[in-house]
């Protein structure tokens, strides 16, 4: 169950972040000069980015022992290397 929660929630944040930059660079370029067209493209890049930090929060959450015990393997191991 814990690992197919995990692929979707990556799965999720992939898609999200794909969204982000779409939108985002949709705002760069200046691709839709005004109108709802504009304000449509800045609420979803909002809302997506919103939603994909809470996924991030989940997933350092529902990740978090392996996170703890891999930070201490790689730095409590001062001068063994």
């Amino acid at each position: 169950m814990t690992m197919k929660r995990n692929y979707y929630l990556v799965l999720g944040l992939a898609g999200g972040m794909i969204i982000c930059l779409v939108t985002g660079t949709f705002m760069y370029l200046h691709v839709f000069a005004g109108g709802p067209a504009k304000i449509i493209n800045k609420n979803i890049h909002i809302y997506v980015s919103y939603l994909l930090s809470i996924g991030v929060i989940f997933h350092l959450a529902w990740n978090w022992k392996w996170l703890s015990r891999t930070t201490k393997e790689v730095f409590g191991r001062k001068g063994h290397e």
